[in-house]
């Protein structure tokens, strides 16, 4: 048991020949009959973000696949925000386990002519989810991966002038993108999830001292409430 537990830690590693080895090793056990897997059922998870946009446990493409197949899920699917960098990931590790799966990709656009209503991202009047579904290989067309890099721009620039703001307000607690955000995800693609972790973690390691660490988060939040508001960027995303 101990073996499939660092193996299963090991599918979240960045390296991606690390993810690979652990998998297969994980898939030889299963097929020697050393650990069963139960057999699909009917629950499902089609909406599943990995470690390329954020994932509060960690879990990369790999990891995902196995959960999933462990719980004995009919079908599962990864969504990252802005980017495909998990799908052929998913995709070798869905086939090699069994599991029915997808690929989607979510981003968030804003809609100039709703923007004092509050369509499906609450709080955030003129905001709309959207998602794309049914990707089935990493070659895209020329001008569809223009378009995926523009999400990617789009995003780390919303989060370095979100720093800006946030940094103000939060001295001596100070977040550096190449430095405290960026090794916090595999690829560069850097959210706002990861920028809330990365001032958390700044945070503790400047006020230790749980007393002195609420009396910081309590005193920052009073000091200037209107900078953590996202404001809305020109064009159709934020």
């Amino acid at each position: 048991m101990k073996n499939i537990e660092q193996l299963e830690q090991k599918l979240d590693n960045f390296n991606p020949a690390h993810r690979r080895e652990a998998l297969h090793a994980l898939a030889e056990l299963v097929q020697a009959g050393k650990l069963a897997l139960p057999p699909p059922g009917v629950a499902h998870n089609l909406h599943a973000h990995t470690f390329f946009s954020y994932n509060a446990y960690g879990y990369s493409p790999s990891r995902f696949a196995w959960q999933a197949r462990r719980a004995g899920l009919a079908a599962a699917g990864i969504v990252d925000f802005d980017v495909l960098d998990g799908l052929e990931e998913f995709w070798a590790a869905r086939g090699l386990l069994g599991l029915k799966g997808c690929v989607g990709l979510e981003t968030r656009v804003f809609v100039p002519e709703f923007a004092a209503r509050v369509i499906n991202s609450p709080g955030e009047p003129g905001i709309a989810y959207t998602m794309g579904l049914g990707f089935a290989r990493r070659s895209i067309p020329a001008a569809a991966e223009q378009f995926l890099a523009g999400l990617r721009q789009t995003a780390e620039q919303r989060n370095r002038d979100l720093l800006g703001r946030v940094n103000a307000c939060l001295q001596p607690v100070v977040v550096e993108y190449a430095h405290d955000l960026l090794p916090l995800t595999p690829a560069g693609n850097a959210t706002e999830r990861h920028i809330c972790l990365a001032y958390a973690r700044k945070a503790a390691r400047q006020y230790p001292a749980p007393e002195a660490l609420e009396k910081f988060w309590v005193t920052s939040w009073a000091r200037k409430p209107g900078a953590w508001i996202f404001p809305k960027a020109p064009g159709s995303r934020i």
